[in-house]
């Protein structure tokens, strides 16, 4: 019996305990086309994933009906951020291989293990190195296709007491007519990484590159009349040295410094296109731990700065920093576990925040735990929506920090016997909610807009169910409400969100060598003027793996993405990509 972690698209295998099924561990179900971040997490039902183009052209995060700049991704405890304009908050120019299958994270849980976003985050941490690798080819209608590699092995002399792996790793993809016909893409990109464990110690450092340029047709809510290209180059160094396991006693310190370019053309005028071009740097370090005072009590504590900076024609040339102390101890009974700290954040304009945190959990027995908590973070408005002025949109100089003050309450089932469930009501009130909105249909830009303090309550129901041992079953459905005081013709991310999400995920070994996953999400949004025609998707997808036996560790897939040809989009007036047919040949190898 081994156990085959199934969240992450073309990952490696991985344990977890509550996924148990029996078959060789050379075997991970690998669903979707690509290997990026953003397709390994795609498929967790907790997870809105809202596309503009497909899901490696441009997508943003959205967790419990939060905007794309309440969520986002977290990095070895590190919240990645994206100063320039946010959207980009689910790249990572490294292969989701080379980590763990993510987590989702909210509330208390979040403030444990990171610096925070303030909806929540999907976290990823490294996982330890292994030999063996993958070579991946693919084709889709429409002329597209794909390749990636990545190489893993280790030095002479490693095993179980001390190993150093080292890996590359590169791909290669181009799609036409993602959703609009000239809307194309091509994306490309590479890196390596250096790995270490030694006893208690462990050391992960990767580099990754990337670059794409596509189509932008009507994308950031700009009128499809025009053609639009953008072109997005990111480079990241990431290092993490960590001492324990980050579940029980551990003390870690993470680097990471990005730089990215951005260049979008919108052509107006052929000969003369409206041209906005930036280079974003951000740079952080982290030192964290948990320390064990007595048999009862435990110590969470976390130092954190950050710096952010903006070059750009457009939007103006701009540094900032912050800071973040966090301390957080945690009293734990035989059934009762209380943590209640607070966590501080200066800012390079001179403001700061004291943000109380504190959470409850009770044990019900030996496997259902009721818990509650209460947490507070704060986000600073990106440059964007600051100083951004073109002809689909104008910025407002005048936004203030953000203050999200979240609530919780539930019940879960702790993971056992391959069952998994929660059921949790919250609330979420955001001070100085920005949103892009349009107060009138005949308005002619969208305007950032300070919307005052918008009040999110919700309830999110999720569980995961191993009925018998080659059927493994994910849902999760949410339903949202948001208070405010605004009356719009139509909005862009905070306004504009699903009151009812419905997502199903099932995973099936029907036969030796054959596994079927097939996904359903249904969400209805919420009725603005521009969402009357069009409230409710269904986006589904379908994939058939075949392991051929011979040679060793060869795969085929074949898949339908959009599998009911929907043509709803996840935003206003912009139409889903159509369904498409695609297969791969994949070698894994160990």
């Amino acid at each position: 019996m081994v156990a085959l972690a199934m969240g992450a698209v073309g990952a490696a295998a991985e344990l977890q305990s509550n996924d148990v099924i029996e078959v060789r561990a050379r075997r991970p179900m690998m669903p979707g086309r690509s290997d990026s971040v953003a397709a390994a997490f795609e498929r967790d039902p907790r997870v809105a994933l809202n596309r503009q183009g497909g899901t490696d052209v441009q997508a943003d995060i959205s967790i419990r009906g939060s905007s794309f700049s309440e969520a986002g991704l977290i990095l070895e405890g590190v919240a990645l951020r994206h100063p320039q304009t946010e959207h980009f908050h689910a790249e990572l120019p490294l292969p989701a291989s080379l980590f763990n299958e993510p987590s989702v994270l909210t509330g208390v849980a979040q403030v444990e293990q990171a610096t925070v976003h303030p909806a929540g985050g999907v976290s990823f941490s490294s996982r330890d190195p292994q030999r063996g690798g993958y070579i991946d080819l693919g084709v889709g209608e429409e002329g597209s296709a794909w390749q990636g590699v990545l190489l893993e092995g280790m030095l002479p002399g490693s095993d179980a007491n001390g190993a150093i792996g080292l890996g590359v790793f590169g791909h290669h993809a181009e799609a036409f007519g993602v959703d609009y016909g000239d809307n194309d893409l091509e994306r490309v990109g590479g890196g390596a990484t250096v790995k270490t464990r030694h006893g208690a110690w462990a050391s992960d450092w990767m580099v990754g590159v990337s670059r794409k340029e596509f189509g932008a047709r009507g994308y950031y809510g700009v009128s499809p009349t025009w053609a639009a290209t953008e072109t997005f180059e990111d480079s990241l160094v990431l290092g993490t040295i960590r001492q324990g396991d980050v579940d029980g006693v551990y003390r870690r310190v993470t680097g990471m410094w990005r730089s990215t370019r951005d260049e979008y053309l919108l052509f107006i005028d052929p000969a003369d296109p409206f041209r906005n071009k930036h280079r974003t740097r951000t740079s952080g370090l982290a030192v964290d731990g948990r320390e064990q005072l007595g048999e009862a009590w435990q110590l969470q504590w976390r130092g954190a700065y950050a710096f952010e900076g903006v070059d750009s024609k457009s939007l103006g040339d701009h540094d900032r920093e912050r800071g973040t102390l966090l301390a957080l101890p945690a009293w734990q009974g035989q059934r009762l576990k209380v943590t209640a700290g607070v966590m501080g954040e200066v800012f390079s304009d001179g403001d700061e925040a004291v943000l109380p945190q504190a959470g409850v959990e009770w044990r019900v027995g030996e496997a259902q735990a009721l818990f509650a908590s209460y947490t507070e973070a704060m986000h600073e408005p990106s440059y964007t929506e600051l100083n951004y002025e073109s002809p689909g949109s104008l910025g407002n100089a005048g936004l203030r920090k953000g203050r999200s003050r979240k609530s919780e309450l539930g019940w879960r089932l702790q993971p056992t016997q391959g069952r998994t469930a929660s059921v949790s009501v919250f609330h979420r009130a955001t001070g100085h909610a920005v949103d892009w909105v349009k107060v009138a249909e005949d308005t002619a830009r969208w305007a950032a807009t300070d919307l005052g303090t918008v009040t999110t309550w919700g309830v999110e129901c999720s569980g995961s169910r191993r009925l018998g041992e080659q059927l493994r079953v994910r849902a999760a459905y949410t339903w949202l409400e948001k208070d405010h005081e605004w009356d719009v013709y139509a909005a862009r991310y905070v306004l504009d969100y699903p009151q009812h999400r419905l997502s199903i995920d099932l995973d099936w070994a029907f036969a030796p060598d054959w596994r079927l996953s097939v996904g359903q999400t249904v969400r209805y949004h919420s009725e603005t003027m521009a969402r009357e025609t069009e409230a409710t998707g269904r986006d589904g997808r379908l994939a058939l793996q075949w392991y051929a036996g011979q040679p060793d560790g060869v795969v085929i897939r074949v898949g339908v993405d959009n599998l009911w040809n929907d043509s709803f989009g996840s935003y206003v007036d912009l139409p889903a990509p159509d369904r498409r047919v695609w297969g791969a040949l994949s070698w894994r190898f160990h």
